[in-house]
């Protein structure tokens, strides 16, 4: 089977070769560290760590591409990023602020300081020259090797929202000035929707948007309000490759549980990154199992920072048997911090592949 024929084969649940895998890094400097640690040949390497998926990411996604210099430098002459009076930050095109030298995305500014002035607020040109110059760079060299692609589109609706005012700001304003939120909120809806419609003149295997919508212990905020806020908006881009029977994946750290039915009815196929640590998996299978595909899983957050290397092997093995069973799971370590133990790596590596 091609990689993208696994994936697809996966989410609808028919037979495969074999289980989908996808290793992720926190950022290409993390990934360029244990490539140097690990000791082994690059192109062996790239055969351990070869994924299913492969993502495009759009250049006004600044803060996905800081420890690219390469790439920094072509955002910054196409107008992606900006400097400004502090160093070691970029600002987006949207004017959000991002540290350079953290480890992950650390936003460090806000834009919007008086809610009422939502109504005058500017949403960037859908178009711009540069915007998918990753995408075209890589995505027929994809296409043809037989990869799945995903073109993502992290910070969605909820995140764009508070990172533009403020986290706490946003939390408050839902309740203090929710006409203004839901004018912003749709300003940004209509922006996702239209970036939908150009990221499906691609052959693209999934749809994607991403808000994280739980916390550790707990979701994000009551199921009532994330009704009135966020399902009918999210409805409105999914809908945009759910009419082109492309499937839908939605990434949300924490324990989000409480919206998942909502997200299923609205047209999710794939839940992303299945945090361990914050769900547990037996219950998620089954709860959603017969619904929904499970894209990650295993426990990068505790077992694979802190645990043994045998701790690590038995993680990788549950998670298959638990939310792999009867198919299903698209197997991923979906965030590997330079925090891992070097010897952590190579049990996760090797008993990733065991599946292959």
């Amino acid at each position: 089977m091609t990689h993208r024929e696994r994936i697809l084969g996966t989410i609808r649940r028919e037979k495969v070769d074999r289980i989908p895998i996808c290793f992720r890094f926190a950022d290409k400097r993390t990934e360029d560290f244990f490539f140097e640690k690990l000791g082994i040949e690059t192109d062996e390497l790239k055969i351990l760590l070869e994924s299913d998926i492969k993502f495009c990411f759009l250049l006004e996604d600044l803060q996905m591409h800081l420890k690219d210099k390469e790439l920094i430098k072509y955002a910054l002459k196409k107008g992606f990023a900006t400097k400004g009076d502090r160093k070691n930050i970029l600002y987006d095109r949207w004017g959000v602020g991002w540290a350079t030298d953290s480890i992950g995305q650390r936003p460090v500014s806000t834009v919007i300081k008086d809610i009422k002035k939502v109504v005058d607020l500017k949403i960037p040109k859908i178009s711009q020259e540069g915007q998918f110059h990753i995408v075209d760079k890589f995505f027929k060299e994809y296409e043809k090797e037989g990869y799945a692609i995903i073109i993502p589109q992290y910070y969605a609706i909820f995140e764009k929202t508070w990172l533009l005012m403020g986290y706490e700001e946003f939390l408050i304003n839902c309740y203090e000035n929710k006409q203004f939120i839901k004018i912003l909120l749709d300003k940004i809806t209509d922006y996702r929707v239209e970036m939908a419609k150009k990221i499906v003149e691609y052959n693209i295997t999934c749809g994607h948007t991403g808000d994280d919508f739980g916390v550790q212990n707990g979701p994000m905020m009551s199921l009532e309000l994330w009704r009135e806020l966020f399902k009918p908006r999210l409805k409105k881009i999914w809908a945009v490759y759910k009419e082109r029977d492309i499937p839908v994946v939605h990434h949300s750290c924490g324990d989000c549980r409480l919206f998942i039915n909502d997200m299923i009815e609205i047209g999710l196929d794939v839940l992303h990154p299945v945090q361990a640590s914050a769900m547990p998996i037996d219950e998620l299978k089954r709860d959603f199992g017969g619904k929904l595909t499970f894209f990650g899983g295993i426990d990068c957050q505790d077992i694979l920072t802190k645990g043994t290397p045998d701790d690590v092997r038995r993680n990788v093995n549950d998670t298959v048997s638990i939310l792999g069973k009867d198919g299903g799971l698209i197997l991923s370590p979906i965030n590997i911090m330079d925090n891992v133990p070097i010897e952590n790596l190579r049990a996760l590596i090797e008993a990733v592949n065991l599946y292959r």
